[in-house]
């Protein structure tokens, strides 16, 4: 045994009374290389996906139904449903990431 974490070698746990869960190796999950904690760049991510995501899923409705576009291969009134009550979906599970990550729900 090497006193080495898996997948950071040349890094140690700990140091002269430094307990294992202090240790900068510890700390390296904790905090990126340019400052951030690691909660705060997934909290990011969930906001930034929560927004996203229903855009991307109404412009994706948008086109399918231009038929400058996609021609005779456009959405037809089924197709049309489905994409809104998937459109709806990603609204819902954006908004209630969003209000996950502000701990409003």
């Amino acid at each position: 045994q090497t006193g080495l974490p898996a997948g950071l070698p040349g890094q140690q746990l700990g140091g002269p009374g430094q307990p294992a869960s202090q240790s900068a190796a510890a700390n390296y999950f904790y905090v990126s290389s340019i400052g951030f904690k690691s909660i705060e760049i997934i909290k990011f991510a969930q906001v930034a996906n929560g927004l996203l995501l229903p855009i991307i899923a109404g412009f994706l409705l948008w086109v399918v139904n231009k038929s400058s576009v996609l021609g005779t291969y456009k959405n037809s009134k089924v197709q049309n449903l489905l994409g809104v009550i998937i459109l709806l979906i990603t609204i819902f599970l954006g908004m209630k990431g969003i209000l996950n990550v502000f701990n409003i729900i």
